[in-house]
């Protein structure tokens, strides 16, 4: 793969031995001679230079993501991490905080002042209630039974359209090939001197 100004060549170089270090090699483009080489953790498999932010992301065959950047040259991408810093540890202030103000459990004080956001365990008849609700049960929607009801259109409605766009025409057939024996025979009869009666 070449640089964004076509001056540098990027190639991979895969470990020697197995689980061994992998390479990504930067070589000149006018003489192929090695201009750097960064060592990986496993083989690189795919390499992408960015060229306006000016990073290469490489995949490795472990699965890994590497992101190669300039401190001077590179724009936003991986920089961004690094401006936040490390993640903020917490101090013994911080836990002492927490451990000053506990929270009060009160399980038999009246409802009117229960907190809402204290543990507190469900009645079974809450339970029962919630149980019968569909959505706070999360249960699946039953079958439409008769016409379509709220945008739906029920498995009956479904099989009367799809019934009615294919006819079976050979029935309508049958009956009308009957009747017109029917009906010759009928003018052979009276045609010899016989009546039906």
């Amino acid at each position: 793969m070449f640089s964004p100004d076509e001056g540098y060549v990027l190639t991979g170089q895969g470990a020697s031995q197995k689980g061994g270090h992998g390479k990504l090699v930067f070589l000149r483009r006018s003489d192929l001679s090695v201009e750097k080489e960064a060592e990986m953790d496993t083989t690189p498999v795919k390499m992408v230079w960015h060229s306006k932010i000016n990073q290469i992301v490489t995949g490795l065959a472990n699965g890994a993501v590497s992101v190669l950047y300039s401190p001077l040259t590179s724009i936003n991408g991986a920089k961004l991490l690094l401006a936040k810093g490390a993640p903020k540890r917490p101090t013994v202030e911080d836990l002492s905080d927490a451990l000053a103000a506990p929270a009060i459990l009160t399980p038999h004080s009246l409802p009117m002042f229960r907190d809402g956001d204290g543990i507190v365990k469900g009645t079974k008849r809450k339970r029962e209630k919630d149980r019968m609700d569909p959505r706070k049960s999360r249960r699946p929607e039953l079958p439409v039974t008769g016409p379509g009801k709220g945008g739906r259109v029920g498995a009956s409605a479904t099989q009367h359209i799809v019934q009615n766009l294919v006819r079976d025409t050979t029935r309508d057939e049958d009956v009308s090939v009957l009747c017109r024996i029917c009906h010759v025979m009928r003018h052979s009869f009276r045609s010899h001197g016989f009546h039906d009666g």
